[in-house]
């Protein structure tokens, strides 16, 4: 008996374990087994955590980013994939993503977007164009009718070189000399009235008077000669640039109709203007283009084979097939799995590289959709970190070697031009890191607005128990397990309420129950039972208890 303090008495008894263990009897359940439960997908008991969840994914201004929070075991990880790809499938899939040569400047390759599939195929008829235009351009410089403008044009300047040469010859008569071709060049030989030439003891016995005509004749020839050949080293100039007129003229000719049908296929103006570019580089460069069985001409062959190099496209992103906004998750965030990388071979004195050595990051595959990192992982490289964090910020993605200082070996460092980035990011970690990246990290607040915080309790009510036991039916249905009796699935809630630490809650950390359901499902294989009793999931319970005691 107890004294009470208004004097009353009142009996107490000592309290046993099993009145501190939480008791759900099964005749409360209404059911006589999980197979009478429709198997309903559903978060149970994160209630806030899911309404954080969809106001995050469907937020879609700019550091709307999600940090998912909570301990490990509470199904965060796979109710942010499932619901991150659900969002996704009503999302429009992303672009494609390519980088090709700039012609204006090569260490600055351009990006170019294309609707998704297209990349690809624009790649593939690029190609294709390169062959046919050096097929063209091969039988374009191999016509007949290209030879005959050839020869009609050295015709004509030859003409004109005589000319001027006939021009000289009949100056040089007239002042009493002649022009004689050398080994070194064209000598002034001096004549007489009839023709034949003076010898120097007959120069020697002229009046002196004479022979200073005959020198200044000599002079004015010299003079004329001088202005003769700069007539015709300019002729040779204009030669040279009306060959090179005629040859780009017959490569436009052979070529420009190709490049038309995709002209008008690629409206984008950039696309437009990169195919423009292309056309004027290989009408620039056409004779390196044009393939030759010469073996003289095998070096023109080599640099026909590395100047195509530049026409080819890197497909960096490809959509091809997807009907919806991608996800991905990024299990090894280092700064080139994330941010993508410039590849290097290695040439005689150093290191280079050129925009088809541009490799993509997880950031270029998420672009347009989600991507989901464990936090732990980023904190770790503080790099990676700064380098999200940057690229959130700047909503580009910038492909760079953050040690490039350090690559004194490479000769060669291309800047490709960045890709606007618009991503979603969902971090996934616990409630202290993100306490500490809130405290300390000024600009984690900025981008990351939205914390989903997943708890590792909820009440125990007969709506708990309700939605605990359509967890059970439908994970047994997926997993190919027997139904569970209302028996098993009472005793299973006991030991939640256990896992919880309190008689009136209940354990949101589904990892150790998912593992007593399949172990309780052995136990009745093993007795060959067709639903899984209560005395199964007793079983279970024991093995794992002699497990744990022999472990320690």
């Amino acid at each position: 008996m107890l004294d009470m303090p208004d004097g009353s008495t009142s009996s107490v008894r000592e309290l046993t374990v099993e009145d501190l263990e939480a008791r759900t009897w099964p005749s409360e359940l209404g059911f006589e087994d999980t197979s009478e439960l429709a198997p309903e997908a559903f978060m149970i008991g994160q209630a806030r955590a899911v309404t954080a969840m969809d106001f995050g994914l469907h937020m879609d201004a700019p550091g709307y980013n999600l940090f998912v929070a909570g301990p490990t075991g509470t199904g965060k990880t796979t109710y942010s994939l499932d619901k991150v790809r659900e969002v996704a499938a009503h999302r429009r899939p992303a672009s494609d993503w390519c980088y090709v040569h700039n012609f204006s400047a090569p260490d600055e390759p351009c990006a170019l977007s294309f609707s998704p599939g297209q990349g690809r195929k624009f790649a593939r008829s690029v190609a294709d164009l390169m062959d046919a235009v050096q097929d063209a351009l091969t039988s374009a410089f191999n016509s007949d009718s290209y030879h005959h403008e050839c020869s009609e044009l050295e015709k004509s300047f030859a003409l004109r070189v005589e000319q001027l040469w006939s021009e000289l010859e009949t100056r040089s008569r007239e002042l009493g000399l002649a022009l004689r071709k050398t080994a070194t060049g064209i000598a002034t030989v001096l004549q007489k009235p009839d023709g034949t030439p003076l010898t120097r003891p007959e120069f020697e016995a002229m009046p002196l008077a004479e022979q200073d005509e005959l020198r200044q004749h000599q002079a004015a020839v010299a003079e004329a000669f001088e202005e003769t050949m700069r007539h015709v080293t300019s002729l040779q100039g204009e030669a040279l640039s009306a060959q090179r007129t005629l040859d780009e003229r017959t490569a436009r000719f052979a070529v420009e109709h190709l490049f038309t049908p995709f002209l008008a296929t690629y409206s984008n103006a950039r696309i437009q203007a990169w195919l423009s570019a292309m056309l004027d580089d290989v009408i620039l460069h056409h004779r390196e283009l044009r393939p030759t069985d010469d073996p003289a001409q095998c070096a023109n062959t080599l640099a026909a084979v590395d100047l195509a190099h530049r026409y080819k496209v890197n497909v960096l992103v490809d959509q091809t097939g997807e009907s919806s906004a991608p996800v991905v998750v990024e299990s090894n965030p280092t700064y080139f799995t994330l941010f993508g990388r410039v590849e290097y071979k290695s040439v005689p004195g150093g290191m280079v590289a050129d925009f088809t050595m541009i490799k993509p990051g997880a950031l270029h595959r998420a672009n347009g959709g989600y991507l989901v990192l464990q936090v732990r992982d980023l904190l770790t490289r503080p790099v990676v970190w700064e380098g999200l964090k940057r690229a959130l910020r700047s909503r580009v993605i910038k492909v760079e070697n953050p040690l490039e200082d350090q690559l004194w070996l490479s000769s060669s460092s291309l800047r490709p031009e960045v890709i606007p980035l618009e991503v979603k990011v969902i971090l996934l970690g616990t409630a202290d890191i993100f306490q500490w990246l809130y405290e300390y990290d000024e600009e984690f607040q900025k981008h990351f607005k939205v914390k989903v915080e997943f708890d590792s309790s909820m009440g125990r009510t007969p709506e708990a128990n309700r939605q605990y036991a359509h967890f059970i039916a439908a994970y047994a249905e997926a997993n190919r397990l027997p139904p569970f009796s209302a028996a098993a699935v009472a005793r299973i809630l006991d030991e939640s309420s256990k896992q919880g630490g309190s008689h009136d809650k209940l354990s949101t950390r589904f990892n150790p129950i998912i593992e007593l359901l399949q172990e309780s499902g052995y136990f009745t294989h093993k007795r060959g039972g067709e639903v899984v009793n209560a005395k199964d999931v007793e079983e279970a319970l024991d093995e794992r208890s002699k497990s744990v005691k022999f472990s320690a």
